[in-house]
């Protein structure tokens, strides 16, 4: 009857409801923690100027032209190779 004394209502290692709910903030106060959050994040960007817009679209076209280019002129050569094999 004596160890019946010592022995708590809750599992060892479980906490209670009570305690977890007054721990975590309630869903008005995270979704404001959020907006607070994103906001400053927000606040954080560096947006780029035009003219650095503009010489990276330039960039990115050349690129791709010059890619495109690379490419055809491997099919083709490959297209060659096999119409001499074949």
């Amino acid at each position: 009857m004596a160890d019946e004394k010592n022995v708590s209502k809750t599992e060892p290692g479980k906490k209670s409801e009570k305690s977890e709910k007054s721990k975590k903030p309630g869903m008005f106060r995270r979704i404001a923690k959020y907006l607070r959050d994103a906001k400053s994040e927000y606040n954080k960007i560096i947006w780029p100027t035009f003219p650095s817009v503009v010489r990276n679209t330039l960039v990115t076209l050349a690129v791709c032209a010059v890619l495109g280019v690379l490419v055809c002129l491997v099919d083709f050569g490959l297209s060659a190779l096999i119409g001499l094999v074949l």
